[in-house]
């Protein structure tokens, strides 16, 4: 996590344990509140959708192959118009938005958690914010297509993004110069 992620998350934890969530008025508030920020986060990826489209953006990005952390290829090289790849990396976006909002929604109607609605406040308007393709298309940055994800567990491993290795390229040298001196004896 981020320190600019912690300088938002840690006050919204201690705010959540000043509220009293047994009075009703204050429930209805988060959940409106909650609702809000859910559909104008839905809202806005809905106009990036269509930014992307009008945008038609045919030019070829080349996305390696993503291995997960027991390094089994979860999805191979491509190369992908930029239009292809931004709806792909929005639909990203979308489903991790739908996936924390059903999630969210279950825990508050069956358990009546409160909490997780007052957090979402706050985190759903950051990961909008942090996402590559609203950089790119509402606030006009320029990243470099393809997006490079980082994984907080990675970071945790301390695992870095992984380059060929030399030995392997030497070996194939060794054994051509081994066979150019087997043909020349």
């Amino acid at each position: 996590m981020a320190m600019s992620d912690m300088m938002v998350t840690l006050p919204m934890l201690y705010a959540v344990n000043q509220i009293d969530f047994k009075n009703e008025q204050n429930v209805l508030l988060c959940r409106l509140g909650y609702a809000t920020v859910t559909l104008v986060a839905f809202g806005i990826y809905a106009y990036l959708w269509t930014l992307i489209s009008s945008k038609n953006d045919q030019t070829v990005v080349v996305v390696p192959e993503t291995k997960n952390a027991l390094g089994s290829v979860t999805e191979e090289a491509a190369e992908l118009p930029t239009v292809d790849y931004d709806h792909a990396q929005l639909k990203k976006a979308l489903q991790q938005l739908v996936i924390g909002a059903v999630l969210v929604s279950f825990l508050h109607y069956k358990f009546e958690i409160v909490q997780p609605l007052f957090i979402q406040l706050a985190t759903t308007p950051m990961q909008l914010y942090k996402n590559a393709m609203f950089k790119i298309h509402l606030l006009g940055k320029d990243i470099p297509r393809p997006i490079k994800e980082e994984s907080p567990f990675a970071k945790m491993m301390g695992q870095t993004e992984e380059t060929p290795e030399q030995p392997a390229v030497t070996e194939k040298k060794e054994g051509k110069a081994g066979k150019k001196a087997k043909k020349e004896e």
